[in-house]
């Protein structure tokens, strides 16, 4: 991004990714670049002076990450207050100041339109970023005004060597690990660092292969361990996702050492056995549209619920 700090900065960013893809990282590295010291722009940030300190430890007074009181909603007042009145304010210490504002997509109509005149025409000495999942949920008029920056998923090999060589994770659970990110490293770190993650790799193991003869209050009580986990639906959705694939793959081609979860062959080979081709793909879909349905809020444990029955459904 070095590139970027030679001329001046985009007033108006968008960067989208998934969750745990390194949106929050790239923008405290361009927001630190453009806050640095350091003459040259070309060598920005430097990482060495008291700005570059002050950003990295989020104390620097003119950077500034826009709160919004309730989780699941962004409203008009949260964005007058955090930024189109804030923006006015000169910077006290750098050149520009930098807004950061995280989870954008949760920015009802409202708050979109509050910041419309903000990001068409941001003061000289003001950035904003604007930090989504989804660039496809906030308005058009806001989409045209910025430089939109897309993540993209970075290759398995890419993942594999920063679990080996940051991380020191090797053998099948940085396998797991890397096949449970599909291209997210904050998903491999996520579940890399879990603390339970043996305990919720077997636990997880377990649960999918009583999946098909289970009643109705094993479901139920299933439904509610999850809940108790370290770990978010969505990534026990992964590694659910990783367990059908291998699934699917030993029912394709019937070798083993390419599974990821190897020490479970037989578990593998049973379940290959009994669900057919299209039991397969429903059940994939199925982990799809559950995670679809928890960034829509809906209701955690009915999306767990739906998803278990879907999966039995399609076991037998």
């Amino acid at each position: 991004m070095q590139s970027v700090f030679r001329n001046e900065p985009f007033q108006s960013l968008i960067i989208e990714g998934e969750k745990g893809s390194g949106k929050g990282f790239i923008s405290d590295v361009y927001a630190g670049g453009i806050l640095c010291g350091e003459k040259d722009r070309g060598k920005r940030p430097c990482g060495h002076c008291h700005s570059c300190m002050m950003a990295d430890a989020y104390t620097h007074p003119d950077l500034i990450k826009i709160p919004h009181e309730k989780p699941k909603l962004i409203s008009v007042s949260d964005v007058r207050d955090g930024l189109v009145n804030a923006i006015q304010i000169r910077p006290s210490v750098s050149e520009y100041r930098v807004f950061i504002l995280p989870e954008a997509e949760k920015m009802n109509a409202q708050a979109q339109n509050a910041i419309l005149k903000t990001i068409e025409e941001p003061p000289a000495h003001a950035v904003v970023i604007l930090l989504t999942t989804s660039a496809g949920a906030l308005l058009d008029t806001i989409r045209s005004r910025c430089r939109i920056m897309r993540l993209q998923p970075l290759q398995d090999s890419q993942i594999a060597a920063y679990l080996k060589d940051v991380l020191q994770i090797t053998g099948s659970k940085a396998e797991l690990c890397t096949a449970f990110a599909r291209g997210n490293i904050g998903r491999a770190r996520s579940l890399a660092l879990n603390e339970d993650y043996e305990e919720v790799r077997q636990e997880a193991v377990s649960l999918l292969i009583g999946m098909r003869d289970a009643d109705q209050s094993e479901l139920m009580n299933a439904v509610e361990e999850v809940g108790k986990w370290d770990l978010t639906p969505e990534d026990f959705f992964g590694i659910m996702s990783v367990w059908y694939r291998d699934v699917l793959l030993y029912k394709a081609v019937g070798d083993p050492d390419r599974l990821v979860f190897r020490n479970q062959t037989a578990a593998i080979k049973d379940a290959a056995s009994q669900i057919s081709y299209e039991g397969l793909e429903n059940i994939i879909k199925a982990l799809a549209t559950a995670g679809k349905r928890l960034n829509a809020q809906v209701n955690q444990d009915l999306t767990i619920e739906l998803l278990f029955l879907s999966i039995q459904e399609n076991s037998r």
